[in-house]
């Protein structure tokens, strides 16, 4: 067999900090060591089942994919070790990799401070504004290709989301196309564990391939990543279903059903993700080419009671050279070392072969009637991430009255003054500025009820008429009347 087009080796959930494996509160290890100990043991496996060459010209691996979960909590020490681990890969030249696609977990976005009271069903938890949940894994990110050097090698076009972490990679070399898909973006301490990728950001994707690479006789061949898992992994108890949110013992994709969809839609080969420490190939299931197929990586290093005594990660070579001959298939290493006994457990190697899609059925339907779904599934998207985000706030603040807290009010007013700034920059001429603060507490008291059921029609009614809470009760306030003439 020829050599591969295309490499990949993949690492999920490595948790730096508290939940990694060579971590011991009681000794000084830190970042360096952890970073250190898991390229070893990447080393070593690799070593031991020849995989790679030291004395090749070229690095084997054409991407090296983190798929989530780099730290334990988000803490800065697992950042800090993600950013040395990379360099370590990047120094030991028989295995770096020519480009790196790194993407958030649940754990590497930042929930914000816990509930008041973990215990009360009533409690309602308002999601950190966007930028400050993602802020910390943007600027690692940054770090590691700076720090790296591997934003200066790379063969690899990328492309980063505007409404997302999601990123883009195209190989114009071999035509192939790595979505990464950002899975996190409604993480939070009132839905923990639960993912939600977005046909919208699919969407986008697929859209800027089509336009930007994809117009040639030849069409491109497509993998995604992601963190959360598509899947179920587990049967949920009763007694979990009915658990408090954060005490919840499942996870799942909200619109794992839309994702599914989007991968047939936009024949994407395999979706491969994380999150769950256990590892998943379905042989059965990915035997027969079709897009839409599911791959489930676990942890390389999270310690033992968090991944059922078991480390594992995934090395997935494409063959897919039209003039070799050969039927195109994903060879997937799936590689093993099972926890307890010793210090150093062997890995053992397990190989599965999937074909691929032909390149001639690649393509994606574009009709008309094609693209207005699909718009109206980006439509959906985009209505739940404004529920979201803007529904918590409203119902902390309106149902019942007495729930708003002083956090809730600060919230409040930091919001409605960026949304007064919005509508100023909007409108040629400044609207009238009235002065909600001071009678903000009592306004929502004396009318919270009624306001909470126009906002969920606004809500139900889809994403044209919904708006954002702070920007519905601007326009809420302007035209009532009443309130101009209310005192505190």
């Amino acid at each position: 067999m020829k050599p591969p087009t295309f490499r990949i080796l993949q690492l999920s959930d490595i948790h730096f900090g508290s939940r990694f494996y060579y971590f011991t509160p009681d000794s000084p290890s830190g970042p360096d060591e952890w970073a250190t100990r898991l390229a070893d043991d990447i080393d070593a496996c690799l070593r031991v089942h020849g995989i790679g060459d030291p004395d090749a010209a070229e690095p084997p691996f054409d991407l090296l994919v983190l798929s989530g979960d780099l730290t334990s909590f988000g803490q800065h020490r697992g950042m800090d070790a993600a950013v040395i681990f990379v360099g370590e890969v990047q120094q030991r030249r028989w295995w770096r990799a020519r480009d790196i696609l790194i993407l958030p977990g649940n754990h590497d976005v930042v929930f914000g401070d816990p509930p008041q009271d973990m215990e009360s069903i009533s409690r309602v938890v308002i999601p950190l504004p966007k930028a400050e949940r993602e802020r910390l894994y943007r600027e690692t990110y940054r770090r590691i290709r700076l720090a790296t050097g591997v934003a200066r090698t790379t063969r690899l076009e990328e492309i980063q989301s505007a409404d997302s972490m999601g990123v883009l990679k195209a190989d114009k070399s071999t035509r192939i196309a790595i979505l990464g898909l950002d899975s996190t973006r409604v993480e939070g301490w009132s839905n923990p564990g639960l993912g939600f990728v977005g046909y919208d950001q699919l969407w986008a994707m697929a859209e800027c391939l089509f336009k930007d690479y994809e117009q040639s006789d030849t069409p491109w061949r497509r993998i995604a990543f992601m963190h959360h898992h598509v899947l179920p992994m587990d049967e949920v108890s009763v007694q979990a279903a009915i658990a408090l949110q954060w005490n919840r013992h499942f996870t799942l994709d909200y619109d794992a059903a839309d994702l599914l969809q989007g991968a047939q839609d936009y024949k994407i080969d395999f979706l491969i993700h994380g999150h769950f420490h256990r590892p998943k190939v379905r042989a059965a299931d990915n035997s027969t080419a079709r897009p839409g197929r599911v791959l489930s990586a676990g942890s390389p290093s999270v310690r033992d009671g968090d991944c059922d005594s078991l480390h594992q990660f995934f090395l997935h070579e494409l063959f897919d050279e039209p003039s070799s001959g050969e039927p195109p298939q994903l060879r997937v290493s799936d590689f093993q070392r099972r926890l307890g006994g010793g210090e150093a457990p062997a890995w053992s190697l397990q190989v599965h072969n999937f074909p691929l899609i032909p390149r001639s059925e690649c393509t994606y339907e574009r009709s008309e009637k094609e693209c207005v779904s699909r718009k109206n599934k980006v439509g959906q998207a985009q209505a739940f991430l404004l529920a979201y985000d803007s529904y918590p706030l409203a119902k902390a603040c309106l149902d019942p009255p007495g729930l708003i807290s002083a956090v809730t009010e600060i919230e409040l007013y930091d919001r409605l003054d960026a949304a007064w700034e919005r509508i100023r920059r909007k409108r040629p001429e400044r609207p009238p500025m009235i002065d909600v603060m001071p009678h903000l507490t009592r306004y929502l008291s004396q009318n919270g009820k009624s306001l909470l059921r126009e906002f969920e029609n606004r809500l139900s009614a889809g994403r044209h008429n919904a708006v954002p809470f702070e920007m519905f009760l601007i326009e809420i306030i302007m035209r009532d009347r009443r309130y101009g003439e209310a005192t505190p």
